[in-house]
């Protein structure tokens, strides 16, 4: 008679038995029947597999939600331009004020102009821009 060894996870307590299939198999911790139980394989990702998924979601993810983001080099020369628009000198208030009001116009046409859009027509964002600074005062 062969003596075939098959090693088995017991599903109570989840210790490692190695088991001889010539007799009545039970856990050698608990001592519970492994005969009453269906085994089936199952299928587990590697944990480099895993990463590798998270880092390309991820990357993904991010190039989704930062495609349109404006750089912030081009959001400060916007902000900058219309605060500077004006020759005339401000008061601290009204410059203050001024800054506020040129930031809303900023973050309502960010919203509707896209970065990509921006950057081939300067002439859209511009309308969009100065009817979002009426807006904003």
């Amino acid at each position: 008679m062969s003596k075939e060894v098959l090693e088995v996870q017991c599903p109570h307590c989840k210790e490692q038995n190695n088991i001889n299939l010539s007799k009545e198999i039970k856990c050698k911790s608990c001592e519970k029947s492994l005969t009453t139980k269906k085994y089936t394989k199952k299928a587990l990702i590697s944990s480099t597999t895993a990463l590798l998924i998270g880092i390309g979601g991820g990357i993904y993810l991010d190039e989704k939600f930062e495609t349109d983001r404006y750089p912030l080099k081009a959001e400060y020369n916007i902000v900058q331009s219309c605060v500077s628009q004006d020759s005339r000198t401000l008061s601290r208030k009204d410059y203050l004020e001024k800054i506020d009001i040129c930031i809303c116009a900023q973050e309502k046409t960010i919203k509707d102009i896209s970065y990509g859009d921006f950057k081939d027509s300067r002439v859209l964002f511009l309308n969009k821009f100065e009817s979002n600074v009426l807006k904003c005062m």
